[in-house]
């Protein structure tokens, strides 16, 4: 299985929950872990960065499917990310709810049937 994490944040800047998660699922057994890499606070030095055996940084825009083994699992804990496919179909979608702020939220009303339900199956946590 891959779990890939949409841009949202700068890898280098602060290792907050999505770092934490993505060091954490990359150590276990049969998962990889993709981060596409924001790079607002540092630019990386190659397109593609292997972090530990399982953990890749990449660019956004960089073809990153040679590295995908398994299914294909969506992470994202922020609303704007939700949209994120880079043309890629994921088996996955995970929702990693964050924050009780009904206003960052407010975008979403009327999605009750979000595509990504008709799809794959979405995971709220």
């Amino acid at each position: 299985m891959t779990i890939i994490y949409p841009p949202a944040l700068d890898w280098n800047l602060l290792f907050q929950r999505p770092q934490q998660l993505m060091t954490a699922f990359s150590k276990m057994p049969g998962v990889r872990a993709i981060f596409i890499n924001e790079e607002t606070y540092k630019k990386q030095s190659r397109p593609i960065e292997k972090l530990n055996e399982d953990l890749f940084l990449v660019q956004k825009g960089i073809n990153y499917d040679h590295l995908v083994k398994g299914k294909k699992v969506l992470w994202f804990s922020s609303p704007g990310q939700y949209n994120y496919g880079d043309g890629r179909n994921f088996d996955f979608t995970v929702f990693d709810y964050l924050d009780n702020s009904a206003d960052e939220f407010a975008v979403w009303k009327g999605l009750e049937t979000m595509p990504c339900i008709k799809k794959t199956l979405c995971i709220l946590i």
